[in-house]
């Protein structure tokens, strides 16, 4: 019914299509949390990039969440940073200082 060229050419297009969509996911969830993250900080007059919600960081004083989306999204902010001027990420909280 097909031949193999048609069929190469199909799942390679089946392919390509597939990744650009993990992509576009990649990207828009990092944009998406990159904008909750400036303006959560920004109204705390900080600067940074935080991947987590700071009320649920200053609630349980755990950055587990934050460290490890840092990880999964370091080339979207290492891309972000040198082509858009984007925010670093916050390396760490002090809490319960007295």
């Amino acid at each position: 019914m097909f031949d193999r060229q048609t069929l190469l050419r199909a799942i390679r297009c089946v392919t390509a299509g597939v990744l650009i969509g993990l992509l576009a996911c990649y990207v828009a969830t990092y944009v998406t949390l990159r904008n909750r993250s400036v303006r959560e900080l920004k109204e705390m007059n900080s600067d940074g990039l935080l991947y987590d919600s700071v009320e649920r960081v200053f609630q349980t004083h755990d950055m587990s969440v934050h460290h490890f989306r840092h990880v999964m999204f370091w080339p979207a902010n290492y891309v972000d940073r040198k082509l858009f001027n984007g925010p670093d990420p916050v390396t760490c909280f002090l809490f319960d200082l007295s």
